[in-house]
């Protein structure tokens, strides 16, 4: 949760010895500062190595959108216009459309 750094724990629906081994989990993962996180149901049996990648991968996610972000003036949007001839979903998109 980025910005939130008092933010974090594990699902409510986590419970007993799931619980204790993602909270052992937690301990061992590199948080970057002024972040926080919470565990979902998804996060059980996971590794620490296997929550770190998805944490860094999801830090990377966000820092791409935030520096995009800050190129334009607000309001903007930083998804790709889906009717562009480069845009994978163009065909589909356009199918999507035909149908309804």
């Amino acid at each position: 949760m980025p910005n939130n750094p008092r933010a974090g724990g594990i699902s409510r629906r986590i419970e007993g010895e799931e619980r204790a081994q993602l909270k052992e989990a937690m301990g061992q993962l590199t948080v970057p500062d002024k972040m926080g996180l919470i565990v979902r149901t998804a996060g059980i049996g996971r590794s620490p190595e296997e929550l770190q990648w998805d944490l860094d991968y999801l830090v990377q996610v966000w820092e791409s959108i935030t520096g995009e972000a800050g190129k334009r003036p607000a309001p903007s949007s930083s998804i790709a216009n889906p009717t562009s001839s480069s845009a994978p979903c163009a065909t589909t998109c356009a199918r999507i459309s035909a149908r309804y």
